[in-house]
């Protein structure tokens, strides 16, 4: 997850070349190596991808709208895009609003683009297989045309709203794939030169140069403007209430990146606000391995040392949850949490939030046996009473176990005798402990022991630059 694999590269400059200049959102992505490797045997994508084949196999989507089971269907091919630059772009979204309140996606327009140069069999093949699904039956329509001396292929699908249309086809050294009407043609008119692209998109270039992007994996950036204003229709203030409760209320648009820093991963943004860019380093760099001294082991593969301050984001991520939800729904989720927190004697925010240090490490000690990349360690730091921390979550996980008990019977919740607490889920599952300085969550029991053991020794603390 946070390792880049071997073969990887820099986020290229092609793809600043092939994105239009004026997207909704985009996210651009390096390859990720060509195979898989003896050690790094499976990547994030190979995870995600077994388990939406599992999903699909077991009927489940059988059961949600048949838009997003195409696009569980677009991600689970991701994986054999992976070996390829590309660029996820959004250009826009609608919504209807819903009798019993909320919203219904009411149209998409998006797509991507694979940068493949001159190998275009295993794209073709990989989309060619996903769209068959839908093409061999008797509720789809597949047509092609040419276009500007582009094939372009259309899939329509009776059971996917009249706004979906699936469209693919090779346009110079780019394979693309898109949802909606009209998109093929505009990425197709960037990719020909024929329309402005992000890399002459003057806010863009600055964000990309200040922000590393030359050298960073992956990068993404949101025009938060465009984006409230084409739901404003329907849902009025709703989506700047929301970026508000996260500290964006007032930011037009954002570009952040992620990259190496030596073993250290390094991740910046920079967000326009009232006509004025404001650069937020994300990760603790400086020195080669500074970020990685006395907290990360040194036989972890890589790691990063996050600028989260916890206490202050967890309360805008929770609000902002909220606020995106009816008033009643606010107002019963904020009496329940206000009665659980009564019944067992304990305040989040008291007890948890407040004890809480600014840092948040990720790194991947002990190693998955799969190297698995999703199973890594979490280390959130502690910069005050660890007794408290140690107190309200023993007794707010105690309640969800007696909550599975009564409901689940294939998972569970366990707490060891050392105090460690476990997912049972079949083996052993995600664990958590407290330590004196240190919350720590990782893959297993054992995970969490090699972490606690370690992190015994003196030099634990970190160090911001």
């Amino acid at each position: 997850m946070l390792g880049f694999a071997p073969g990887a590269r820099a986020v290229p400059d092609r793809l600043l070349q092939v994105v239009p200049a004026d997207p909704l959102a985009v996210v651009l992505l390096d390859r990720h190596g060509t195979r898989e490797t003896e050690d790094n045997p499976v990547t994030a994508e190979h995870v995600a991808t077994a388990l939406l084949r599992h999903a699909r196999s077991m009927g489940l989507f059988r059961a949600v709208d048949t838009t997003l089971g195409v696009v569980a269907d677009v991600i689970a091919i991701h994986p054999e895009l992976a070996c390829y630059p590309r660029a996820i772009v959004l250009f826009d979204v609608q919504a209807d609003p819903l009798s019993g309140g909320g919203f219904r996606l009411s149209g998409i327009s998006a797509g991507m683009v694979v940068v493949t140069g001159k190998d275009h069999l295993r794209v073709g093949q990989a989309i060619q297989s996903m769209l068959n699904r839908y093409a061999k039956g008797d509720t789809a329509c597949l047509t092609q045309r040419k276009a500007n001396g582009t094939v372009i292929y259309t899939l329509v699908e009776r059971r996917l709203p009249e706004w979906a249309p699936i469209e693919w086809g090779l346009v110079g050294d780019c394979y693309v794939i898109t949802i909606g009407a009209g998109v093929f043609e505009r990425l197709a008119s960037a990719i020909g030169g024929q329309a402005n692209s992000l890399d002459v998109e003057e806010w863009f270039v600055n964000a990309h140069r200040r922000c590393r992007g030359p050298r960073a994996r992956w990068e993404w950036y949101i025009d938060f403007q465009m984006l409230c204003s084409r739901l404003a229709a329907v849902m009025g203030e709703k989506p700047r209430q929301v970026l508000g409760k996260l500290g964006l209320g007032d930011v037009s648009r954002g570009l952040w990146t992620v990259g190496p820093d030596c073993r250290a991963v390094d991740a910046a943004c920079l967000l326009h606000a009232a006509g004025r860019d404001r650069y937020i380093p994300i990760t603790v760099t400086g020195k080669p391995t500074c970020a990685l001294d006395g907290v990360i082991p040194p036989e972890s593969h890589s790691g990063a040392v996050i600028r989260a301050r916890p206490r202050e984001m967890i309360p805008r991520v929770c609000n902002a949850c909220l606020a995106a939800r009816s008033p009643s729904i606010q107002r019963g989720l904020t009496m329940r949490w206000g009665a659980l927190e009564s019944e067992l004697g304990i305040s989040a925010e008291t007890d948890i939030l407040a004890q809480l240090g600014p840092h948040v490490v990720i790194h991947d000690f002990p190693r998955h046996p799969l190297r698995l990349p999703l199973f890594q360690t979490l280390l959130i730091q502690i910069d005050g009473s660890a007794d408290s921390v140690r107190r309200a979550l023993d007794g707010l996980l105690a309640r969800a176990q007696e909550w599975l008990d009564a409901r689940a019977d294939f998972v569970g919740l366990e707490q060891a005798e050392d105090g460690v607490w476990f997912v049972r889920l079949g083996l052993y599952g995600p664990a958590l402990a407290v330590t004196e300085r240190w919350v720590i969550l990782s893959y297993s029991p054992q995970a969490v022991r090699e972490n606690v053991r370690y992190l015994g020794a003196p030099s634990t603390t970190v160090t911001p630059q």
